[in-house]
């Protein structure tokens, strides 16, 4: 973990900043929950997330995601 500034998931999951939009940050907190390895299955995404780009793409890796977790509780 960097400091503030390094990595778009890192800010919002240790440095309070939301860099993404508000449903992509829920969603990015509750799989770190489920499993902190997501900000190295989202880290290169994240980039794109930040300047608003891939978003649709990327909320549906999201849900992809979640509901792996969630099938398997």
């Amino acid at each position: 973990m960097g400091g503030p500034g390094d990595h778009p998931i890192g800010d919002l999951l240790h440095w309070g900043r939301n860099p993404f939009p508000a449903d992509i940050a829920d969603m990015l907190r509750k799989l770190y929950e489920l499993d902190p390895m997501v900000r190295d299955t989202f880290a290169l995404d994240a980039y794109d997330w930040e300047a608003g780009r891939s978003l649709e793409e990327g909320r549906a890796k999201l849900r992809s995601e979640l509901a792996k977790h969630e099938s398997r509780t």
